[in-house]
């Protein structure tokens, strides 16, 4: 009878596997210890290796084998099944036991405390240059804690290197719920520790040991690892979010966390893709400008760090309680610079873009939340233009396990009513992964994706999340896109979006007699063609005027498709007011055209 079982799921590493299992067999402890490695079809020497150490080693290995590639999750839920010894652990073939009575502590803390579930401790990283240093994200000291300190996300639980878990979860074979997910997308953050540790720690308690008794090694082909900051983040956030909907929904704190990493996610893409720069110098020095940080490199190491804006940034990650007009402006000031590089006078707003972030901060107007959802501006299209410019509705949900996927054409398209970006186009049904798009509005409808928490669009608050399938539209070009700026009920210019749904989509400017006008929105590529104008051109416009007359300012989508017009939707808020106009002067321009009654009264 063995006490505890090393799980190794292994593909092509042969480079380390055998430190991995010989840090196995110099483990000093009276404990009997089975190993089985759960191989993914590996097409290096890795089972060569592993042949080697069971031949010196006869009764302790067995090994899974495969003649496909059944990708981690898979790999790693055969052992699981498996699982007959009160404890287990897993220990990745990249990585390796330091502490030669690791198990043997273990296995001793676990047995004197019957209420612990998880057991892990301290960690040193091997770095890719050979030199080592211990993981700086644990505490040098011992902790205890439940599950109640993991949905305030200050449980304490190692990586996979030190883990060792008593056997309550598996005991019985692999539970329904793990050998189906609830979405076959979930595949991807169910397969590691994360998820280990969530369903063990929900059974009992977890302990950590401060001393170090492994060492996770830095590759280039780890999962997690290999994957930009921007990416890990998103892929926390995701973690969390699946957790929710994996516990029956039951706990909304897993929702913050899940909140919490999506808005650093997003914090770290606006850095580099607009907000920050990296700017080399000279030798070995480089200094680095993010969203949030400014750090100075020398010789590849960080020699100097400071938050750029520590305020703004504990005011941000305050939005989901509620913010004062005061805390409101100077998120929406320091969004509109970083993205722009100019600041903002919301005092007094001459230009277009500034009027936009005047409105996000202080308009207040109801019409702008119907307009702004998806689903109840079709009441107002309807009421001011007519039904046959609304697309065609297929189905309205609240949540996404209520959509019958299978009553659906061919052909559709999904939105969420309360964002942007958050749509679904299915071309052929056949080839349509409906779990995954089920998944995918399932986080979409979360609290967090509601735009509002993004960029403090204010009309996006409030509104319910609904879910809406619409027909499929194709105009021939990929559905061109004609977006109409609107200025107190008339049309002054719009620009065309082409090849949307593509890796290059444009955006040309017209006027509204249709003429190409020079202007650049935000540095967006051209039309290299000409384009022709609609045969309802006259009827666009017309559309136009009827939608905008109650409003000071609002940008109208349009389609044109089969000879109908019909309605895309209603902005009141385009590109969040950061597309900057070249040339400049525009923006000035179009801000004369904008009136601000609230502050004119003043």
């Amino acid at each position: 009878m063995f006490d505890i079982t090393v799980i190794m799921p292994t593909w092509n590493k042969e480079r380390y596997i055998a430190e991995a299992l010989d840090s196995v067999f110099r483990q000093r402890t009276s404990r009997r210890l089975r190993i089985i490695v759960a191989d993914d079809h590996s097409t290096d020497r890795s089972l060569a290796i592993v042949a080697e150490r069971e031949k010196a080693h006869p009764g302790v290995i067995t090994v899974l084998r495969s003649d496909c590639n059944l990708k981690l999750f898979r790999n790693v839920s055969r052992a699981y099944a498996l699982l007959d010894t009160p404890y287990f652990c897993v220990l990745d073939p990249d990585d390796f036991w330091t502490d030669e009575r690791h198990i043997e502590k273990a296995l001793d803390f676990l047995d004197a405390h019957p209420d612990f579930t998880v057991y892990s401790a301290g960690i040193e990283r091997l770095e890719r240059d050979g030199s080592r240093r211990r993981c700086p994200e644990f505490p040098e000291a011992e902790a205890d804690t439940d599950f109640g300190d993991y949905l305030a996300h200050r449980a304490v639980i190692a990586y996979t290197q030190t883990c060792v878990y008593r056997n309550v979860v598996f005991a019985d074979g692999l539970p329904e719920s793990v050998r189906n997910p609830p979405s076959p997308s979930m595949e991807q953050t169910m397969r590691g520790d994360s998820f280990r540790n969530f369903l063990h720690i929900r059974e009992g308690r977890a302990h950590f040991s401060p001393g170090v008794e492994a060492c996770y090694r830095i590759t280039d082909d780890g999962v997690y690892q290999r994957v930009p900051e921007a990416k890990q983040l998103a892929m926390n956030a995701r973690f969390y979010a699946d957790m929710w909907l994996f516990d029956g929904r039951r706990h909304d704190e897993l929702l913050k966390i899940s909140r919490w990493f999506e808005n650093a996610s997003m914090r770290t893409l606006a850095a580099s893709a607009g907000g920050g720069k990296a700017t080399k110098m000279k030798g070995f020095f480089k200094i680095e400008k993010t969203f949030w940080h400014w750090r100075a490199y020398l010789f590849g190491k960080r020699v100097y760090s400071r938050r750029r804006a520590p305020e703004i940034k504990k005011i941000f990650d305050r939005r989901f309680e509620g913010l004062s007009d005061d805390e409101a402006r100077k998120v929406i000031e320091w969004q509109y610079y970083t993205i722009t590089g100019r600041k903002p006078d919301l005092d007094n707003p001459k230009t277009f873009t500034e009027k936009l972030q005047w409105i996000k901060w202080k308009r207040r107007d109801p019409l702008m939340v119907k307009l702004s959802d998806k689903v109840a501006v079709r009441d107002y299209i309807k009421e001011k233009a007519g039904e046959r410019y609304l697309v065609k509705a297929l189905g309205v949900w609240d949540a996404a396990d209520r959509i019958d996927f299978a009553a659906l054409p061919d052909r559709f398209v999904l939105k969420v009513n309360w964002g942007c970006h958050q749509n679904i186009i299915c071309p052929d049904k056949s080839k349509f992964d409906a779990e995954d798009a089920r998944r995918r509005l399932e986080v979409w409808t979360m609290p967090q994706f509601n735009h509002y928490y993004n960029f403090l669009e204010w009309a996006y608050k409030d509104i319910p999340p609904k879910i809406i399938a619409e027909e499929f539209l194709d105009d021939g070009h990929g559905l061109r896109d004609y977006k109409f700026f609107c200025f107190q009920g008339e049309p002054k210019f719009l620009f065309v979006c082409d090849g949307r749904e593509s890796d290059t989509p444009t955006f040309t400017t017209y006027d509204c007699d249709f003429n190409r006008m020079n202007v650049v929105w935000g540095g967006g590529a051209l039309y290299r063609g000409e384009m022709e104008k609609p045969e309802a051109w006259d009827e666009m416009l017309k559309i136009c005027r009827i939608l905008s007359s109650e409003m000071p300012f609002l940008r109208v989508d349009l389609y044109y498709v089969d000879g109908q017009v019909k309605v895309g939707e209603l902005t009141c808020y385009p590109g969040a007011g950061w597309a900057i106009p070249d040339p400049y002067s525009l923006n000035y321009e179009l801000g004369e055209l904008l009136p601000i009654p609230e502050l004119e009264k003043k």
